[in-house]
């Protein structure tokens, strides 16, 4: 997290405000509808009205000199301003008190003259409609603690009205008024007192006093059987024990407070105290747990129709998505929260949504707008919890500028900020973002001193996810000064918190947390082959080796085991269980300043240095754009030299095993040249797939796991299965010759994914016809036109076969479970059906598959994620129990593309595996002259035997 853009508070920063403080209401509509006449209320009267914004109730009371007048108003879904004014028009008390459009609102009054007295109502904002019900609790002479009530009621609603502006001065209203019911032992309004007091204490950062307000308002309401105001007190209290990073704590008062809503049914209780449970849970590293708490309680606020509230979890969900790295997600949820509050202007819940959304903008590099956002969200900074954090993470945006002086400065504040209110979490990320500057600015050892201070602080805390970035900062600290043993003791400290917290997340936030932290996992490696190079004969080789496997594909090894935080192969069992004589391994690390290539035979390891990331990368683009749009093997010549360096040994027309990592996914390797390679590049040398099966693995570890998993399934019952030439759009002609013409006002129905503009791939059927006549003695299953359905790829008819083959298109998204096939959108009667198999279906299905040919442009493609590879149909399908996928990387041509596929199973035909059929096929391709773009885009995915 220490290298987050947006600094250590992206992570856990907002644990403070979201759970739902009470807040200020807005004014008052300014133009009241005024009801015609009041209607009379008498004491012990109670009767329930709709009231919308803007509109205004008005009841009549008579009262007598000295009467004491007790009157509660019981809100549900609108926001009452209760007014009482005397017999002649002046306002004798108004409450205009933070509960929002829910909860109660107690008038009392001691008459001060005779006559009928006037209770308005007045609905506030702008389009709510609710109810309220109002009752009469008594009229009777007053007696010594009536008169308290009125003097102290009033103060309160002094208070009130200052809590924003003038908290101190509101404060001190609280207290003056708490003072005023004590002297009389008036209980319900000792609670009401101490639970204002408490509220704006913990706005005030004053958490210890806060939770003595709290503490003294739980019996009494407990005495005077208040189970809301019970719930309602104990949600608060442990509100504040969250702020002090006390979770344990925090954990059985919200229970209590659960326990007690859901015996009310009081609703908005129940939401609050369900986000307070979330934020408990995120705290404690919980984060599948927070992620269900926060559902169930916008469930809740959008079933009590109150927005703002649903704002506030939303700011709170977002940041969660922040700390697992999905910052996508987290940004949709900042947009939804925005557009929340359109409705309804809450400056605290905006406040939040704005600072987590400047965030995440942040994260995403678009510095000007993050700074234009962060910028509005210091304007409505008023508490000083508020204003630790938006000056932390200006601070970051400082830092990130390069003006570290100022970055500095700014983050001093929020840290003097943060002992001031004895906040220690906030302390703990102030100085651990002040420890990531000073390391910027080559004082490592001031930098690991302030690490350490943070870490003693959140080891007290239990925060293991920001205990983990920590220590990832101290350990590129220690690297920096030279310590490079310490820095490894740290990394492993930090990898150690990682996994244990991996463990708890169900696979979508697994694997996203994991890819947020791989880098952790790179500079470990980075630091153990550092340690090679200087006493090449430790083992330090064998262990950067292991932690690289250990970092990849784990979601994919994790659903494979059944489990998650299944281990990875060790070094002698990969060379035991995954490889022969006839293999090599070649696995990729790619990182900063260096990248790593280790070539692995049955019974030896070698390491060699390759170009940085950014590097590799940037050729990656530049050949991948060029042999896909029809250039010859020269064009690979560099990225060769790049990733098959001169030192390594001859491959001797060896079965390669590439374990890609991030962009090396997208490489065509049979593409690429030998080693060795002289001035003029791959002019002079022939293509790997010459010489050499190419297979991609996701890692050496999920090959060894599928063995295993794979040895026990039940072997197909059918040949071969084809799918293909689909009916994709209403102007296809074997929909019109069916049904006619579409009419000029028919539109295809927009499905969000863009697959209603997808045309007909007509060779396809070519492709099926040369590729079943390969066949002809073997039952096989071929759906083609309308009948290549959907329910078609999921019927046993298909998935039963040996070789399951779609020749049709692929749908690639920026989340991999938007990505799937697209077959036939149209039925024979011309009906439109689900044309879209998801990845998630296909995780789903039952394969006993030898051989899943996917022919389609770019069903290799996906979304790639840190650690893991490519996310898509390649990895559903593994999943699913295919041994191996076929998938291509770039858009192929359909002539070109039957043409390979009739040479690949012609081989598969003569009894050649998989990798070597398609090498056969591919080799052939070139040697009669194809480009690459013709066959380097297919490779093979899984099993190479």
């Amino acid at each position: 997290m220490i290298r987050s853009r947006s600094g250590i508070l992206t992570l856990f920063g907002l644990l403070l405000m979201q759970a739902g403080m009470p807040r200020l209401s807005s004014s008052l509509p300014s133009n009241p509808t005024a009801q015609p006449q009041a209607r009379p209320l008498s004491g012990g009267q109670s009767l329930e009205r709709g009231l919308a914004s803007g509109e205004q109730h008005t009841y009549s009371i008579s009262l007598s000199l000295k009467d004491f007048l007790s009157v509660e108003v019981d809100q549900h879904g609108i926001d009452a301003v209760v007014t009482l004014l005397d017999p002649a028009g002046a306002t004798v008390i108004q409450m205009d008190s933070p509960e929002g459009r829910r909860g109660s609102k107690p008038v009392c009054a001691v008459a001060k003259v005779s006559g009928p007295y006037r209770l308005q109502l007045s609905g506030k904002g702008k389009g709510w409609r609710g109810s309220y019900r109002v009752t009469v609790r008594e009229v009777r002479k007053a007696t010594k603690a009536d008169h308290a009530c009125d003097t102290a009621l009033r103060i309160i609603t002094e208070g009130d009205a200052l809590r924003e502006k003038q908290p101190a001065a509101a404060i001190e209203k609280y207290r003056t008024a708490l003072r005023a019911w004590s002297a009389v032992s008036d209980a319900w309004g000792q609670v009401l007192a101490l639970e204002r007091l408490g509220s704006l204490l913990t706005n005030q950062g004053s958490y210890d006093k806060a939770l003595s307000a709290y503490g003294q308002a739980l019996p009494l309401a407990r005495a005077l059987g208040d189970r809301r105001a019970e719930a309602h007190l104990y949600s608060r209290a442990a509100v504040v024990h969250t702020f002090l990073g006390e979770q344990v704590r925090a954990l059985p008062l919200a229970q209590n407070a659960l326990a007690l809503a859901e015996a009310g049914e009081y609703l908005d209780i129940q939401a609050s105290t369900r986000n307070i449970l979330g934020m408990i849970s995120r705290g404690l590293g919980q984060v599948q747990d927070a992620l269900v708490s926060y559902r169930i309680a916008q469930e809740l606020w959008q079933q009590a129709k109150e927005p703002a509230e649903e704002a506030r979890l939303l700011s709170n969900r977002g940041e969660l998505y922040m700390s697992l790295g999905m910052t996508d997600q987290a940004l949709a949820s900042f947009n939804q929260a925005l557009s929340l509050l359109s409705r309804e202007e809450k400056r605290d819940v905006r406040f939040w949504v704005l600072a987590g959304a400047a965030a995440a903008l942040h994260e995403k590099l678009e510095l000007p707008r993050a700074k234009m956002i962060y910028r509005l969200a210091l304007d409505l900074a008023r508490t000083p919890r508020e204003q630790m954090v938006i000056l932390a993470r200006m601070s970051i945006v400082h830092r990130d500028e390069g003006d570290f002086p100022r970055a500095i400065s700014v983050l001093e504040k929020s840290l003097q900020l943060a002992r001031l209110q004895k906040d220690r979490r906030r302390e703990a990320y102030a100085l651990a973002d002040l420890a990531h500057m000073e390391d910027l600015q080559k004082r490592a050892p001031e930098a690991v001193q302030k690490f350490d201070q943070a870490l003693e602080i959140l080891t007290e805390l239990r925060d293991p996810a920001v205990m983990a970035s920590i220590l990832f900062g101290r350990a590129e600290a220690e690297r920096n000064r030279g310590r490079l043993d310490e820095a490894i003791a740290s990394i492993e400290e930090s990898i150690s918190l990682v996994e244990s917290l991996r463990s708890d997340l169900n696979p979508g936030p697994r694997i996203a947390f994991f890819a947020s932290r791989h880098q952790y996992y790179e500079l470990y490696v980075n630091l153990l082959m550092e340690k090679h190079r200087r006493n090449p004969d430790s083992g330090y080789q064998a262990r950067a080796f292991e932690i690289g496997e250990r970092s990849r594909a784990r979601s994919l090894l994790d659903d494979m085991a059944g489990r998650p935080s299944a281990a990875a192969m060790t070094l002698r069992e990969i060379q035991r269980e995954v490889l022969d004589r006839d293999s090599l391994l070649l696995s990729y690390q790619l990182g900063e300043p260096k990248s790593t290539l280790w070539l692995v035979t049955p019974d030896s390891l070698t390491s060699f240095d390759l170009p940085p990331r950014s590097e590799i990368e940037k050729e990656v683009l530049r050949v991948r754009e060029r042999l896909s749009n029809g250039a010859g093997l020269v064009e690979a010549g560099d990225l060769s030299g790049m990733l098959l360096p001169a030192g390594i040994a001859p491959l001797s027309r060896k079965r390669l095993l590439i374990v890609p990592d991030g962009i090396l996914h997208l490489v065509p390797f049979a593409a690429l040249c030998e080693s060795g390679l002289p001035e003029g590049g791959c002019r002079t040398r022939a293509p790997l797939v010459l010489d050499h099966e190419v297979v991609h693995l996701p890692s050496a570890s999920v090959l060894g796991r599928m063995r295993k998993k794979l040895a026990s399934r039940q072997p197909a019952v059918g040949s071969i299965g084809l799918l293909a030439d689909p009916v994709f759009e209403r102007r296809d002609r074997r929909l019109i010759d069916k049904i006619g013409e579409p009419r000029p006002d028919e539109k295809e129905p927009d499905s969000g994914l863009g697959i209603e503009r997808l045309g007909r791939l007509r060779y396809t059927d070519t492709e099926a016809d040369e590729i079943l006549k390969l066949f002809p003695a073997e039952p096989g299953f071929s759906a083609r036109g309308f009948s290549a359905s959907r329910e078609t790829a999921m019927s046993p008819e298909f998935l039963r076969n040996r070789i399951l083959h779609f020749a049709t298109h692929n749908l690639v998204a920026d989340h991999p479970d938007l990505s799937g096939l697209v077959l036939s959108r149209f039925d024979a009667n011309g009906r439109r059906i689900q044309g879209f198999l998801g990845v998630q279906e296909i995780y789903g299905l039952k394969l006993s598959a030898e051989l899943v040919v996917l022919s389609a442009c770019g069903t290799g493609l996906g979304s790639e994620v840190r650690g893991e590879g490519v996310v898509g149909l390649t990895r559903a399908f593994l999943h699913s129990g295919a041994k191996r996928v076929v998938v291509s990387l770039w858009s192929v041509q359909e002539r070109e593309t039957t043409e390979l596929m009739t040479r690949f199973y012609r081989k598969l035909r003569d009894g050649l595996p998989a990798s070597a059929a398609l090498r056969s096929a591919q080799a052939s391709m070139f040697s009669d002259g194809y480009r690459p773009r013709s066959w380097a885009s297919f490779v093979l995915q899984g099993e190479p035997r």
